[in-house]
């Protein structure tokens, strides 16, 4: 056990998210030194040893209310189920997110009682599918991207829209007090009211675009807001990658991102321990 970050580990990490080990999509070696620098606490847990590096996982932990949460990163390599045994401490929360398909799932259920939350599909869209994909530019002049130090009327009016499409999400305003230099805040205006927005995460070092949010108002779903929003990107970003994790419940969003070229490429399963 240890808390101490090293290239090592971070090259660990890297090589088993690329192997679609996990459910980590950082994409770099910045973007997991970052990742991990705005954990509160963490703590390393390595199995046989540190040198070898057989397994590995990652805990952070944070508090929300009075109740001390454990999220799980992980577990990557080949002794997961084992590696947990050393993880999963008494009168402990935790939360993992790890792909569907992992024989050791049934075995840490029964053992520790985990229960799934939700089940999530990752959906890509890469170059490939960008060469593919037919550009419909019917109200692409109707997107912007906004200044969030200078669009306060706009941010207002994307809070909104995103309290009605995510009730049970962060504040709009944490989540906008919360971003990196890197992210980008599209809008669709008609009438200089904003219809919906598409806020994503421009990671440099990989091209990986990591979308956070695409939301259109109620009202006015199904009349090409969010299909103008993702023109824009492909029209006017350059990235190798947009990844995203959709929740299976959410199926008129799935069937949007399968409409506009993205492909299903896993199956992962929010798990929970609430000792």
């Amino acid at each position: 056990m240890t808390n101490q970050i090293n290239s090592d580990i971070v090259a660990f990490i890297l090589h088993h998210n690329q192997a679609s080990d996990c459910a980590y999509v950082g994409g770099d070696t910045k973007n997991v030194n970052a990742d991990i620098a705005e954990m509160d606490t963490y703590t390393i847990f390595a199995s046989p040893n540190l040198q070898s590096y057989d397994s590995l996982c990652l805990v952070d932990t944070y508090t929300i209310g009075s109740k001390r949460v454990n999220e799980i990163w992980g577990p990557f390599g080949n002794q997961k189920a084992a590696l947990l045994t050393e993880v999963i401490q008494p009168n402990n929360r935790y939360e993992m997110l790890i792909k569907s398909s992992e024989p050791f799932i049934p075995t840490i259920t029964e053992k520790y009682g985990f229960s799934l939350v939700e089940t999530y599909n990752q959906l890509e869209f890469n170059n490939r599918n960008r060469q593919q994909h037919e550009t419909d530019n019917t109200n692409v002049n109707k997107v912007k991207e906004i200044l969030f130090e200078r669009d306060s009327a706009a941010i207002a009016e994307c809070a909104a829209i995103h309290q009605t499409c995510f009730p049970d999400s962060s504040s709009f305003s944490d989540i906008v007090s919360n971003l990196t230099a890197n992210t980008k805040l599209l809008v669709f205006q008609s009438d200089q009211v904003v219809l919906g927005y598409f806020l994503f995460e421009l990671r440099e070092q990989s091209g990986w675009l990591s979308l956070e949010y695409l939301a259109v108002d109620p009202d006015q779903q199904r009349q090409g807001v969010a299909t103008a929003l993702f023109e824009y990107v492909i029209n006017h970003f350059d990235f190798s990658l947009i990844s995203l994790m959709q929740p299976i419940s959410h199926q008129a969003a799935f069937k949007f991102y399968q409409s506009v070229g993205f492909t299903l490429t896993e199956q992962y399963s929010h798990l929970r321990l609430d000792n």
